[in-house]
Parts: C-alpha cells; structure tokens; sequence
C-alpha cells in the first residue's frame, strides 16, 4: 500500500475537489510527500491560505479518510499490529513484570528468605535498575530516529529530564552498592588475616664461670 501522498497523486477520475487538490499540490515543493499524517497537509493548506482553503480542506481530509480505510483492508491484522507496536510492547513488558512479582510474592517462598538478606536485595535492586535506565538509553536512542522530525525535539527534551533523574539515582545506587561490596571484602579479609604476636623479649638467664685464683666468677 503506497503512502498517503503517492495515493492521492495516483488517483484518476475523481470529483472537481479531488482534481483541485492534485492541481495545488503537484508543483508545491513543500508538500509533505514524506509524511502520512492528516494534520500536516492541512497545516500547509491553511499556511498557503488559497482561495478555496475550505475546499482544499475538506477534500484531502476526505481523501485520508478513504487511504486509511484502504490500507487497513489491505494491510489487515499485521497493518494493525505495527501501528499499535509501542503500546503492545509496553503492555507486554508490564504484565510480564506484573507476572514476576505475583508469582515470586505468592508462589515462590524462598522468594522473600532471598529478600530478606540485605545483600541479596541490594544486588537485585541494583541489577534491576542498571537493566532498566540502559534499556530507556537505548529506546531513546533507537526512537529518535524513527520519530517523525516534528515530534523529535519535544518529545527528546522530556526524555532528557527523565534521564537526568534516573541516571542520578543510578549513579547513588551503583556507588552505595559497590563501595559497600569493596567496604565488606575489606572487612573480611582482615578478619581472616592471622594475627601474628611479637616475640617476647628473651632473658638470657645463663651464665658462665671462669676460674680466677681468688676462686670461680661468673661470666656473662
């Protein structure tokens, strides 16, 4: 199914309104031929102002109208998938979390005997927090490309100041949790280091005798 402006282009034998359209749009260069979006056609219609602004209106909304029905009897349930990719995505993504906490809360015992150790917890909690804020990073990253160029910029300024908060709290929890990793180690290896006494001082208790005419002395 073509796009929306190689459809309207395209079509033959149609009513005065429609031929009106293709006629103001074919010389135009700031048509939007690379976008499927009503409202962008009816932005530069209303932009350029011609005589018959309404008519022009009317027609290409008519005409959008028609393409949609078109393209979701040709595209059919894979159309409607790929248009809905990003909510099905993320629902997905929340019933699986949904289903992992139900299951590890009210299924799993030895679940909450792993929560309940401060260093099993911590681990978990920093895993799942590093995994998420990469994974935002890259959805960003990917969605900045695919977003149309008008949307770009509001919606990366909002994605911003989300990261911004994220990736603070990330930094606190990464530094807590590894400075307290390193922290303990130390602490245990010095526990488990032998201590080793200074030898005691020795007295030497002998002592040697010489003989001398006047009788024995001692020598030390």
């Amino acid at each position: 199914m073509p796009d929306f402006a190689t459809w309207l282009r395209n079509r033959n034998n149609q009513d005065p309104d429609t031929t009106a359209l293709q006629t103001f749009a074919q010389p135009r260069a700031d048509w939007p031929w690379w976008s499927d979006r009503l409202v962008d056609y009816i932005a530069l219609i209303q932009s350029a102002n011609p005589p018959a602004k309404d008519d022009l209106i009317s027609a290409v909304s008519l005409n959008y109208g028609r393409w949609e029905t078109q393209q979701k009897q040709v595209g059919g349930l894979l159309s409607s998938l790929t248009r809905h990719a990003g909510t099905l995505l993320l629902s997905l993504f929340g019933l699986i979390m949904a289903s992992a906490i139900i299951y590890g809360l009210f299924f799993e015992p030895s679940f909450l005997r792993l929560m309940a150790a401060t260093d099993q917890a911590r681990g978990l909690i920093t895993f799942l927090f590093a995994f998420a804020t990469i994974a935002i990073i890259i959805l960003i990253a990917i969605a900045t490309f695919w977003m149309p160029k008008d949307e770009v910029e509001a919606r990366f300024n909002k994605a911003k100041d989300l990261l911004t908060i994220i990736i603070g709290v990330l930094g606190t929890i990464l530094g807590f949790y590894f400075g307290q990793v390193v922290t303990d180690r130390h602490t245990a290896n010095t526990r488990d280091t032998p201590q080793t006494a200074a030898p005691a001082p020795t007295t030497n208790t002998s002592a040697t005798f010489e003989s001398r005419p006047g009788g024995v002395s001692p020598l030390i």
